[in-house]
């Protein structure tokens, strides 16, 4: 490069030495190599810019494009849900309906415990006579509100003579139930003993007492709880304990 630019300045010079004439010196090859490198410039350095900075990416989250309509669910229809609710207060009233009535007609009256004590007797005759006499007691003690419970037979059968017609035990049963009272005595205290005919006859001698009472509490038919009727095993005839 440095060359170059000698000889250039070296070939200018000689052309205008030319055209000048002939009385100038002719100039020195040193000087002029001298003064080409003394105005030569500098090699500079080739300056290397900067790589632009990467624009930044814009943001997704910024600035978001314009969307459609969003589109609601229908809403859900009522009807099946007050169908089920009136279903379930349908089933909620019937199941209290039911266990009323339930409630209602399995509660046994005093009448229905009596019978059943009295089918249920059993064992040696003195516990035999002792059930069916307990069960016939205790009926009147609930039922008719005598304290039959307190009381011997000789008493309980002077109480309901002199109360008449006041007593709820009609008149035309009491010797039905002092021949049943006498009987189960003799069975308790006295040793008797009791066959099978014996005793279906003093179950017969009980059920019957036992509904005619109930009949005369409960007059009419249909707010009788139990009908009284014979035991349907070994039928007696109804005559009065002798």
């Amino acid at each position: 490069m440095r060359r170059v630019f000698a000889r250039a300045v070296l070939a200018a010079v000689l052309l205008s030495g030319g055209a000048a004439g002939a009385q100038a010196p002719a100039p020195d090859p040193d000087a002029i190599r001298a003064k080409a490198a003394a105005a030569s410039p500098a090699p500079s350095t080739p300056s290397v810019a900067p790589a632009p900075a990467p624009a930044a990416a814009p943001a997704d989250d910024d600035i978001r494009d314009i969307r459609g309509p969003i589109a609601l669910p229908a809403p859900l229809p009522w009807w099946p849900f007050a169908a089920g609710g009136a279903a379930a207060l349908a089933l909620a009233a019937l199941a209290l309906a039911l266990v009323r009535r339930r409630g209602a007609t399995t509660a046994p009256t005093a009448l229905e415990i009596a019978l059943a004590r009295v089918r249920a007797a059993s064992g040696a005759a003195d516990a035999f006579a002792s059930a069916v006499s307990d069960a016939v007691r205790d009926y009147l003690v609930v039922a008719c509100a005598l304290p039959a419970d307190r009381r011997t037979s000789e008493e309980l059968l002077a109480d309901l003579a002199e109360a008449r017609g006041a007593s709820p035990v009609a008149p035309d049963v009491r010797p039905l139930l002092a021949a049943l009272l006498r009987r189960c005595d003799l069975a308790r205290f006295a040793g008797w003993e009791l066959d099978d005919a014996a005793r279906d006859t003093v179950r017969v001698a009980a059920v019957r007492f036992l509904g005619a009472v109930d009949s005369g509490l409960h007059p009419d038919p249909d707010d009788a709880p139990v009908a009284a009727a014979p035991l349907p095993k070994n039928r007696v005839p109804a005559e009065v304990i002798p």
